[in-house]
C-alpha cells in the first residue's frame, strides 16, 4: 500500500520533468523592468528592459496604444537579449507594453501591462487669450503685453501670470488707424510705436495702460515694421515702409521728426537695428545691412542674395536669421557685416513671417504652421526640435521663460515643459 501511494505521488513530478526535458513545460512568468508604470519619456525610441530568465532562448515583446494589444503598433518576437530599443519612432501618446519569454519553442506567461508616455516636444502651450481682430504683433514690458490686431487695434493684456493673460484695455482710432502690423517700445518709456500699414508709424502714449491716446503720426503708407535703438542719448525709429525703404526719425517730446530715407530694390518687410547697424528683409532680394550710426546719412553696407521672401530679421551675436515665406529659416554669419555669409537653410512648414531668438534657440511664426523652434547651436547644422500649434501665427517675441505668439486666433503663452 505505501508503496503504491510512494508511486501515485511520484507519478506527476516525473511528468513534470519529463515535459521540461522535452521542451513542453512552459516558461515562467517575464519580469519588466523599464519604463515603469506612467513613465513619460522624451525620445520616440524608447528602449525597455527586462529580466533575464535561465533556460530563456528569447524574448517577444508587444507595444500598442490599447491594452488589448490586439494589433500592436510595434512587436518583436526574435529578442535575443534582455532589452530592446524601438527602431521606428512612436508618436507623442500613451502606449502600453509587455513582454513573454521564450524556450525551446513555447513562449512563457505575459508579464504585466504597464503604460508609458512618450513627449518629444518639449515647448506647449500654457495660457492663451481672445484677442479682437488678427494678431499680428506682440510686445511685453513687465507686466504689459502689448498686441497689434490688424483691424483690430492694440490690445493691452497683463501677464503677470503669462498661463493667464487678463484683458486690460484697446485702443482703436478709427479715423487714423488702419492695420497695425508691428510694435516697438523703449524700456521704460511711455511711448509705444506701431507700424500701421497706411496709418503711417504712430506715436502713442501708454503711460496708462487704460488710457491709451494718440500722439503723432508720420506720412508712410506702407508701413510694416519698426525697430528703435538710442544714440547718443536720443531715441532714433527706423521704419520699413513696404514700397519706399527706409526711413529714420528722431523722437521728440510727444512728436517725431523725419530724417533721412533709403532706398531698397524690393519691398521691404522687417527692420532690426543692433549697435549702428540695420538689418533689412527685403523681399526677394533678401537681407541688406545698413550703416545707421549717422540717422541722418545712412549708407549701405551690403546685400546677401537670398531664396524665398524675406519677411523678418533679427540678431543674436555674430548670426542674423531671417525668416524667409515658404523658403524656412536661413541662418547667417554677419561676424563681418560687409560680407555676410549664408551658413545653413532650414525648411519649416508654413510660412515663415516672424522670428524671435535667444540662448541658441530660435522661433519662427510660421503662419498656418503655427510656431516653429530650431536649436541652432551649431549654425551651420540647424535642427527643429519643436512644434506647437498656436493657430496661424504672425508675431513673436521672448521675455524671460516664455514665448509670445501673437496669432490670427489669438495671444498664446508658450514655455519649455522639459
Amino acid at each position: 500500500m505505501k508503496k503504491l501511494i510512494f508511486f501515485i505521488v511520484l507519478l506527476p513530478l516525473i511528468s513534470l520533468m519529463s515535459c521540461h526535458e522535452k521542451g513542453l513545460l512552459q516558461p515562467p512568468f517575464t519580469y519588466i523592468m523599464s519604463p515603469e508604470d506612467g513613465d513619460t519619456l522624451h525620445t520616440p525610441w524608447p528602449t525597455f528592459y527586462f529580466k533575464s530568465l535561465d533556460g530563456a532562448d528569447g524574448y517577444h515583446l508587444q507595444v500598442d496604444d490599447t491594452t488589448t494589444f490586439k494589433t500592436p503598433i510595434r512587436e518583436n518576437t526574435q529578442i535575443q537579449d534582455t532589452f530592446y530599443q524601438i527602431r521606428d519612432s512612436l508618436r507623442d501618446g500613451k502606449y502600453y507594453w509587455r513582454v513573454r519569454s521564450r524556450e525551446g519553442g513555447l513562449y512563457g506567461q505575459w508579464s504585466e501591462v504597464r503604460n508609458f508616455y512618450i513627449l518629444t516636444n518639449p515647448y506647449a502651450v500654457t495660457g492663451y487669450t481672445n484677442v479682437i481682430g488678427y494678431a499680428r504683433d506682440v510686445w511685453v514690458e513687465g507686466n504689459m503685453a502689448y498686441v497689434a490686431a490688424s483691424e483690430g487695434g492694440i490690445s493691452i493684456f497683463d501677464v503677470a501670470d503669462p498661463d493667464a493673460p487678463l484683458f486690460v484695455s484697446r485702443w482703436d482710432d478709427t479715423l487714423k488707424q488702419y492695420v497695425a502690423r508691428s510694435l516697438f517700445k523703449e524700456e521704460g518709456s511711455s511711448y509705444l510705436y506701431l507700424a500701421d500699414d497706411d496709418g503711417g508709424l504712430e506715436m502713442l502714449n501708454v503711460a496708462e495702460v487704460d488710457s491709451i491716446y494718440f500722439l503723432f503720426n508720420s506720412w508712410n503708407r506702407n508701413c510694416e515694421d519698426v525697430w528703435g535703438t538710442k544714440l547718443n542719448d536720443t531715441l532714433f525709429l527706423f521704419v520699413a515702409d513696404r514700397d519706399d525703404g527706409l526711413y529714420s526719425f528722431r523722437e521728440g517730446p510727444n512728436y517725431l521728426v523725419e530724417l533721412s530715407h533709403i532706398s531698397t530694390e524690393a519691398e521691404l518687410y522687417g527692420v532690426y537695428v543692433k549697435d549702428t547697424l540695420a538689418y533689412l528683409a527685403v523681399g526677394e532680394l533678401g537681407l541688406e545691412i545698413v550703416d545707421i550710426s549717422d540717422p541722418l546719412h545712412m549708407t549701405p553696407v551690403a546685400t546677401l542674395p537670398l531664396v524665398g521672401r524675406a519677411r523678418d530679421v533679427k540678431v543674436m551675436g555674430d548670426l542674423a536669421f531671417v525668416a524667409s515665406s515658404t523658403e524656412g529659416l536661413h541662418i547667417i554669419s554677419v561676424s563681418d557685416p560687409s560680407s555676410p555669409v549664408l551658413l545653413a537653410t532650414i525648411d519649416l512648414s508654413g510660412y515663415s513671417m516672424k522670428v524671435a531668438a535667444a540662448d541658441s534657440v530660435v522661433f519662427v511664426a510660421c503662419g498656418s504652421g503655427g510656431l516653429r523652434i530650431v536649436d541652432v547651436s551649431d549654425p551651420s547644422e540647424p535642427k527643429l526640435i519643436g512644434h506647437v500649434d498656436t493657430g496661424y501665427s504672425y508675431g513673436v517675441f521672448i521675455k524671460g521663460d516664455y514665448i509670445y505668439v501673437a496669432s490670427r486666433e489669438g495671444l498664446y503663452t508658450v514655455r519649455r515643459i522639459f
